[in-house]
């Protein structure tokens, strides 16, 4: 049976009688609110008293932006994730080693002291590390600090989880009263991890502790926000598959990805989910199964034009089609038009493979990678035909110069994109010098 936060008891009760100091605590947006105490900050969500010895108030995890105490000499540790954000690994390690070197300041409890404060710490010098691109010393600080929090001292009045960690092996009873920092750092753990070259590992200890936490947390909550966690670190993995070319690896993490996205959109398709699906087409047509990835990419673009084609033009109806409907058409034309490029032999062929790319183009406003992806294909597509009209040199260089058109887009517009680091666009733009000028 889900449990939620809001029926839990009202006042936390912590082991060893910890006394929490006061802070500000900044939500998401902006807004904050005061706290005489802070009772705990796990990965059940955070829990304060407004005033000592009166009722609790309680956040999500995902509502919290931060949490600035007001102890004496609790600025550096309040910096921290700023630091974090801007990248300042060095200065990230060496706070957080004065801090976890000192006294508990006062108003914290040892126990406290140790759980929020130096316990946290030392997530952020793993994060240092990570920033400072050592990732061997980062892999250790995280798997160290994952191990702390699996004895960590919140034992009731957080979300009663179960949780086996694939990192260090142990079973936790009560893996809801985790610190608050121990899903982020699962994330970046499985960063270090691809970074070091650990991909199997990465999936088999990091991704797994993720999903199993996460699956837990959001069942017990019905909170499925937990499993954003998990899509991100499934994401990550797929994309660092894709920058090395291992296609076959990155469609198996795309292919995980998906019944995680429907769990958190509550079996119904989510934008995650779409592109999931997208990629692993994508994925199939890189490994060399065009005809296999086909198949992906039918429903959505006969979905769309069955609807486009039997809507009238005196009764409109305003929900013929959606952003998320739109999105998953254009990227599905890209797919056709990719499987097109992959298998044509002629110029009738390469005209039909720019006619889905010129779709995606034309009708959609979808996002960089979609575009990107499209004006790359339609640049390659006109390229093609440039060539294969040769003998009509007017046509030729009508091909040519669109080709010229798709491909500044891409240069100008979007020059970060995968597409426009794309080895092909130096051969397309040799094309075009060629023909353009229609001699």
């Amino acid at each position: 049976m889900k449990i939620k936060l809001a029926t839990m008891a009202v006042a936390l009760l912590l082991s060893g009688g910890l006394c929490a100091a006061p802070a500000t605590i900044v939500f998401k947006g902006g807004k904050t609110a005061e706290a005489e105490a802070i009772e705990s900050q796990t990965v059940s969500g955070v829990n304060w008293q407004k005033k000592k010895g009166t009722s609790e108030a309680r956040a999500k995890l995902w509502e919290v932006d931060g949490i600035n105490y007001r102890g004496q000499g609790m600025d550096e540790f309040n910096g921290m994730p700023r630091k974090l954000a801007g990248g300042q690994g060095a200065k990230l390690i060496a706070d957080a080693q004065r801090i976890m070197s000192g006294a508990a300041v006062k108003d914290f409890s040892a126990q406290d002291w140790e759980f929020n404060v130096v316990l946290s710490c030392k997530y952020f010098a793993a994060q240092g590390h990570r920033l400072n691109k050592d990732y061997k010393e980062a892999i250790k600080a995280f798997e160290a600090f994952f191990a702390d929090c699996e004895k960590a001292p919140v034992s009731t009045g957080i979300l009663p989880i179960n949780y086996k960690s694939s990192v260090t092996g142990k079973p936790v009873t009560n893996g809801g009263g985790m610190n608050r920092y121990y899903l982020d750092g699962l994330e970046a753990y499985v960063l270090c991890l691809l970074q070091d070259g650990k991909a199997d590992v990465a999936r088999e200890k990091g991704i797994k502790s993720l999903q199993d936490l996460c699956d837990e947390l959001a069942g017990k909550s019905g909170d499925n926000i937990y499993h954003d966690w998990t899509i991100r670190a499934l994401r990550n993995a797929a994309r660092f598959a894709e920058g090395k070319e291992d296609w076959k690896t990155a469609r198996a993490a795309y292919e995980a990805l998906i019944p995680v996205a429907l769990k958190r959109g509550d079996n119904k398709p989510t934008r995650a989910a779409k592109e999931a699906q997208l990629k692993v087409g994508f994925m199939q047509i890189k490994e060399g199964d065009a005809r296999g990835a086909n198949a992906r990419f039918y429903e959505a673009t006969r979905k769309w034009e069955s609807a486009h084609n039997t809507r009238t033009a005196a009764v409109p109806r305003g929900d013929w089609i959606n952003a998320e409907e739109a999105y998953m058409a254009a990227g599905s034309y890209v797919g056709q038009g990719l499987v097109k490029s992959a298998d044509a032999r002629n110029a009738n062929d390469w005209a039909e493979a720019l006619k889905n790319f010129s779709m995606a183009l034309s009708i959609f406003q979808s996002d960089d990678e979609i575009r990107s992806m499209a004006l790359l294909g339609a640049a390659t597509a006109c390229a093609k035909l440039a060539d294969l009209n040769k003998a009509t040199a007017t046509t030729a260089s009508n091909h040519a110069k669109l080709a010229e058109k798709y491909l500044a887009e891409l240069l100008n517009l979007l020059p970060k994109s995968r597409a426009a680091e794309d080895a092909s666009i130096t051969a397309i733009q040799q094309v075009i010098t060629k023909y353009k000028s229609g001699e």
